[in-house]
């Protein structure tokens, strides 16, 4: 209803032909921004969702760890007991301090 209205209310200086070609862009403009939403706001959402439900099926069957090529990187789930993270900086640090 909108694209008629602004179809109607056209300059009569102004050519139809250009008046439709920025009704035109404009409409495809609005088309572009809600593909991006979709792309980038709702997969997201399905990926927060999928990982949500990798750590509790990895919790409820006692896995130490889940591997998988999408999401929030290669490892999906991780027992937090198998995680070295701290360890390894700590290392880190004194192998850069010349310490080990």
């Amino acid at each position: 209803m909108d694209s008629l209205v602004g179809l109607l209310q056209v300059d009569s200086k102004e050519n139809p032909m250009e008046a439709q070609q920025r009704q035109f862009v404009f409409e495809n403009n609005k088309l572009k921004e809600m593909g991006a939403y979709f792309s980038n706001e709702v997969s997201q959402q399905v990926w927060n969702r999928i990982n949500d439900y990798m750590q509790l099926y990895g919790k409820q069957n006692n896995f130490a760890i889940v591997l998988g090529t999408q999401g929030n990187g290669n490892i999906m789930y991780g027992n937090k007991e198998y995680n070295i993270t701290d360890a390894f900086i700590e290392y880190a640090n004194k192998k850069y301090e010349g310490e080990q």
